[in-house]
């Protein structure tokens, strides 16, 4: 109740229609790589019925199956995630050296989306590093004003690190970065 529902399929061989409650919600013809729907609009309260119906040939099993097995049906996890209607879609974490290899440039981009048909409120991303030690290397906030209906807003972070532990394979220097999306009450969404 009050989620967004995504179906996750990991990977299927072949081509695949997928119905929730005898509606078709999708399709999905590309093999190694996960294909998500949002099937909130297809579920009801109570018991749903999820159907699966997959084809071991399609116009794509001539590209993607040369030299393979001809062999089909799920190769990795199906499973439903349940997300708010405000919530991190995606995020990329760039962590570097200077030029002159002394500091260190932590570049975060976060794609914020809004699944609701309305304008979401203000909400706020927090970003945490910690050293390999546990120790707090720094803490921001950043805001967000407001996202409009169902569109994804993207916010960006560069900080400079100085005088960062370096990573090698004889002494990896691990840090731990955490993003917190919070609602405009600064209650945790995710």
């Amino acid at each position: 109740s009050g989620k967004e529902i995504i179906l996750h399929c990991g990977s299927i061989s072949g081509a695949a229609t997928f119905y929730v409650n005898g509606r078709r919600v999708g399709y999905s013809k590309v093999a190694k790589v996960p294909a998500e729907f949002n099937i909130t609009p297809f579920l009801k309260s109570g018991e749903n019925l999820l159907a699966v119906q997959i084809f071991k040939w399609s116009d794509a099993s001539y590209l993607e199956d040369q030299d393979f097995w001809r062999l089909a049906g799920f190769e990795r996890d199906v499973f439903l995630i349940g997300r708010p209607r405000v919530s991190i879609e995606d995020f990329c974490v760039l962590g570097d050296l200077d030029a002159a290899y002394q500091n260190g440039v932590l570049s975060v981009d976060i794609d914020v989306r809004n699944f609701a048909s309305d304008q979401a409120g203000k909400h706020s991303l927090v970003i945490n590093l910690t050293d390999p030690r546990k120790e707090k290397v720094f803490s921001k906030t950043l805001p967000i004003k407001s996202i409009r209906a169902k569109e994804i807003q993207s916010i960006s972070l560069a900080q400079k690190i100085t005088r960062p532990e370096k990573w090698s394979a004889e002494h990896p220097a691990l840090y731990t970065l955490t993003i917190e999306l919070k609602d405009g009450t600064g209650q945790v969404l995710e």
